[in-house]
């Protein structure tokens, strides 16, 4: 087993510390954590949707071994956990203690999301390959429906007092 594979098997453990982590120094309530892992789910399968979307459309593809329908679903675990329940209980935080950087918030998690595959890609092949020049136009919407689509129903699914619903 090469270390890269050994590095995705254990991507979801790093994803469950770091969730716990965030949990533990944001000092988030448990209905707050339970309710950020559910929707974080639904990070995942938005995520999963859009890489459908761009694969089809030829904007990128994966260059992974052990890929499961063209997919690497231990990314998407990871994905759910950190993208997902992370962010999530981070914006609860900000919701929570400084509601005036939410719209910075919200306009980060896209252009990170750009900037992280647009990284990746070029630091290695191994992961990511992009096939058209307007990849990044499918990325950066790709990013915006997977980070917003989950904050707002997490928002909607909890009330401002920081209990969820």
């Amino acid at each position: 087993m090469d270390a890269f594979t050994t590095i995705r098997f254990i991507l979801p453990l790093i994803a469950i510390g770091i969730f716990l982590l965030v949990a533990m120094f944001l000092r988030v309530p448990i209905a707050i954590q339970q309710r950020a892992l559910q929707v974080g789910i639904l990070t995942g399968i938005i995520n999963i949707a859009a890489d459908a979307i761009g694969l089809s459309l030829n904007l990128w593809h994966y260059n992974l071994s052990n890929l499961i329908f063209g997919f690497p679903l231990d990314i998407y675990i990871t994905v759910a956990i950190v993208f997902g329940g992370v962010a999530l209980m981070i914006f609860w935080w900000i919701r929570q203690h400084q509601p005036r950087w939410i719209l910075p918030f919200l306009i980060f998690l896209p252009i990170y999301g750009l900037a992280r595959d647009y990284t990746w890609s070029r630091l290695t092949d191994a992961v990511i390959a992009f096939d058209s020049p307007y990849w990044w136009i499918g990325d950066i919407l790709a990013w915006m429906v997977v980070f917003w689509i989950p904050i707002y129903v997490f928002n909607r699914t909890t009330n401002q007092g920081g209990k969820a619903t």
